[in-house]
């Protein structure tokens, strides 16, 4: 039943009633890694206060009940993006992990000239140097998508990729950590697949603002992390479809993967077990199911109405500053599905860290860099000035936070300019 209004999130997450130097904070910095709420710290610590056991191998209740636990949860992922049957749910320590797990496989592969992978030119580092790596060791085409200057996909030039090279993947993610830009997954699946070619999203971003559909989409692999779905660290999620599942080679050998071992030869599970070698994060996962649950009780609409009219006044706010410059913004309407709430900009001739530390000195967190996406800052010429300021949005996040960044922000212009 959905009972929780937006607006009132914020009293759901302790960390938020957390002074610092005597001085509340506001928060701004979701993309990195989400604040988590009481139910999902309660159900981790009842994990590991009580019910502590290990999964899959125990034969007594403690271990029955946590095994019976924490592969519910992988019905509630199942379920949440769509996929149906709890069987295409990995688990891993990242979405990080969850690439590495496939491009691992994908250097099993036999290649030949015309070859390749294509990426986009928004990616996180962690869904490119992977395939730029695996692509170089193979010597194959490393094709990467470029984006316009509002940081949207040039599709006409994938397209072109896809019709003369031979792609074995393309792995793209579902929202830009920098920009907020949303790409067109559904046009870049049905291209991939027009021309033979898989398609591998990373939804670090997306998966706790928009609904995904991995059936509707006919998607083959998606990756994302707990932590950015207001879970614990270190646990991630890969989604495949079964067939592609299945080719996949072991990442990992050890306990829990295994049928049978003999001296000579070793036979292992079935999906998912195969793919999940050792003991698990298991209050990862425990927390996973209770943050997945917490979302559960909002009205997603209601949700990305929050967020969205959070950045669209600091967007209006910003504009009132001449010497910022924002990126992307021109994206979000009304019913439009192409941005997030992501705001990227700068104070014009201000290298961005020097803003970033003003704001930190008035309480307020927001991220400066390249945000682990240089080949993006390269072609939006932000090298020099150190990358840009990003705030990023979340559930929890307050019109007076809003306040504090352009009260912060006008501050730093007049200590810098």
């Amino acid at each position: 039943m959905k009972s929780v209004l937006p607006e009132n999130a914020w009293k759901d997450f302790p960390q938020l009633a957390q002074k610092i130097q005597g001085r509340s904070y506001s928060y701004l910095d979701s993309a990195a890694t989400t604040l988590k709420p009481w139910p999902v710290l309660e159900a981790v610590s009842k994990f590991l206060t009580s019910d502590v056991a290990n999964v899959h191998r125990g034969a007594y209740r403690l271990s029955d009940n946590v095994t019976e636990s924490f592969e519910s949860v992988r019905t509630q992922v199942s379920q949440w993006i769509g996929s149906q049957d709890p069987r295409q749910i990995i688990f891993t320590k990242g979405a990080t992990e969850s690439i590495n797990l496939v491009s691992n496989s994908f250097r099993n592969l036999e290649y030949k000239k015309g070859d390749a992978i294509v990426v986009t030119q928004l990616e996180h580092h962690s869904n490119f140097v992977p395939w730029q790596q695996l692509c170089q060791e193979k010597g194959i085409d490393f094709l990467v998508v470029p984006v316009n200057d509002q940081g949207v996909l040039d599709l006409d030039k994938y397209e072109e990729f896809l019709k003369n090279y031979r792609v074995k993947l393309v792995s793209v993610t579902l929202m830009s950590n920098v920009l907020g830009v949303i790409t067109d997954i559904q046009t870049i699946i049905q291209l991939a697949h027009k021309h033979g070619a898989l398609v591998l999203g990373d939804a670090a971003q997306l998966i706790s603002f928009q609904a995904i559909d991995v059936k509707k989409w006919d998607i083959d692999f998606l990756v994302f992390s707990g932590h950015k779905l207001f879970a614990p660290y270190g646990l991630g999620v890969l989604y495949g479809k079964f067939d592609v599942l299945n080719q996949i080679s072991c990442y990992q050998f050890g306990g829990s993967m295994v049928l049978k071992v003999t001296q000579s030869q070793t036979q292992f599970q079935e999906l998912p077990y195969r793919l999940e070698a050792g003991t698990p994060n298991i209050e990862g996962v425990i927390g996973l199911g209770a943050a997945i649950s917490y979302l559960n009780k909002f009205d997603r609409s209601q949700m990305i109405e929050h967020e969205m009219g959070l950045h669209n006044l600091l967007i209006q706010e910003l504009n009132l500053i001449s010497e910022i410059k924002i990126f992307a913004h021109h994206l979000w309407q009304a019913n439009d599905n192409q941005k997030g709430p992501v705001v990227s900009f700068i104070l014009k001739g201000v290298h961005s860290s020097d803003v970033a530390q003003i704001l930190n000195q008035e309480n307020v967190f927001v991220r400066s860099g390249v945000h682990c996406a240089q080949p993006l800052a390269e072609r939006l010429d932000l090298i020099k000035c150190g990358g840009s300021i990003r705030a990023s949005l979340s559930v929890y996040s307050q019109k007076k936070d809003i306040e504090k960044l352009i009260s912060a922000i006008y501050k730093a212009k007049e200590i810098l300019l």
